[in-house]
């Protein structure tokens, strides 16, 4: 298996609708940022990724009370 192919279905895995793959999250002024450990979606040489998500772009997936903390 390439490189690629590996960090591609790492990363896949990591992000497929589980809810254990989105447990650590914070809220934000202006959104959610999702925290993935090395290994979840990217090889430890990478770190920890973080994905930042606005209220605007959760649209009806978050409730208005909740997007404005």
């Amino acid at each position: 298996m390439n490189r690629e192919v590996f960090v591609e279905e790492m990363m896949l895995e990591g992000t497929k609708p589980d809810k254990k793959n989105f447990q650590n999250f914070t809220l934000g002024k202006n959104g959610v940022a999702f925290h993935f450990a090395p290994y979840e979606v990217a090889p430890y040489a990478a770190g920890t990724s973080t994905v930042e998500l606005s209220f605007e772009e959760l649209g009806s997936l978050i409730k208005r009370e909740y997007a404005n903390p």
